[in-house]
């Protein structure tokens, strides 16, 4: 297999990854969650649910917002753990899905795309 067949069959996979299967396993597990346990943290070292899924969108952002599409993005990166409460789940799953719907970004506009 050529490297550009790998780096095609890459973008491929990783845009599927990003538009199917990552949403919805992400769903599918925070709807197990309680909703009391989402901001929930076993001891003062440790992260939150809720954290984690904000460092996850703060990473997506960074990475394919600002990496893949080109586009200015500004990261407070500190905040993303240091937070204690804030949205519910599914506002923190659509930021999610929103980050990876946005149009300079969408893993469909993926560098390497033939379509």
């Amino acid at each position: 297999m050529s490297a550009r067949n790998l780096d095609q069959l890459f973008v491929e996979r990783a845009r599927d990854y990003l538009s199917n299967e990552y949403p919805a396993k992400l769903r599918l597990a925070i709807a197990a969650l309680p909703d009391d346990k989402l901001w929930w943290r076993p001891n003062e070292a440790s992260n939150s649910v809720g954290n984690l899924l904000l460092h996850l969108g703060g990473n997506l952002s960074q990475w394919i917002v600002a990496g893949v599409g080109g586009e200015a993005f500004e990261r407070h990166r500190a905040a993303e753990f240091d937070a204690r409460d804030g949205a519910p789940a599914s506002d923190l799953l659509d930021e999610f899905e929103r980050v990876l719907a946005n149009d300079g970004s969408r893993p469909s506009n993926m560098r390497g795309s033939s379509s």
